[in-house]
């Protein structure tokens, strides 16, 4: 089903511009998870968003622009969710990750990816580095001595459990993870005695 298909309802009331954009980087993520980012051109993401391959370089000039992108909106979409519950220390940081996982589960692979090429991005709003900023504020909001040091912690928790489960060629079931990162962080906050 091509991504115009599926975005259709959901960006009917955008600015076109806006609305080409959104469908282009659903194509994208699709096609990224079925074939892998490195076999995948902007044609094939053009023919899927049902557009001209003009189309997509006018919102993106490169692949790395477009995996950039991808990674800021993830994280921008966490960090709304979080906000508009106004989660506050450890429900925060359960918030955020779970948040996170249910998305790994969608598009493994290419979380991974986008995780991966963000770590090594220089931008000032690096997607991964906005990730760990609300870890420590989550962790300081609850108390935590040393929010950086167990930011750390946290954070590989999940890239843990993710790497793991890559590893290991087993199925991302989002409920599992979940579970599986709520014991790990238990553990760790425990060492905090938070």
């Amino acid at each position: 089903m091509k991504a115009k298909e599926n975005q259709g309802n959901n960006t009917a009331r955008l600015p076109k511009k806006l609305r080409s954009k959104i469908i282009i980087m659903h194509s994208a993520k699709v096609l990224f998870e079925e074939y892998g980012v490195e076999n995948v051109t902007f044609q094939m993401i053009a023919d899927e968003a049902n557009m001209c391959r003009t189309t997509v370089f006018n919102h993106f000039a490169n692949l790395s622009e477009l995996l950039l992108a991808l990674s800021v909106q993830e994280i921008d979409d966490i960090k709304e969710y979080c906000e508009g519950n106004e989660f506050k220390g450890e429900d925060l940081i359960i918030a955020l990750y779970e948040k996170l996982i249910e998305d790994t589960s969608y598009y493994p692979a290419l979380t991974s990816t986008l995780i991966n090429n963000a770590i090594l991005s220089k931008d000032d709003d690096n997607p991964v580095k906005i990730l760990e900023e609300m870890t420590v504020k989550g962790l300081a909001e609850a108390g935590c001595s040393d929010p950086e040091n167990t930011a750390i912690q946290v954070e590989g928790a999940y890239y843990g459990i993710v790497n793991h489960t890559h590893v290991y060629n087993r199925k991302f079931d989002a409920k599992e993870l979940k579970a599986q990162f709520r014991k790990l962080v238990n553990n760790i906050l425990k060492q905090e005695a938070i």
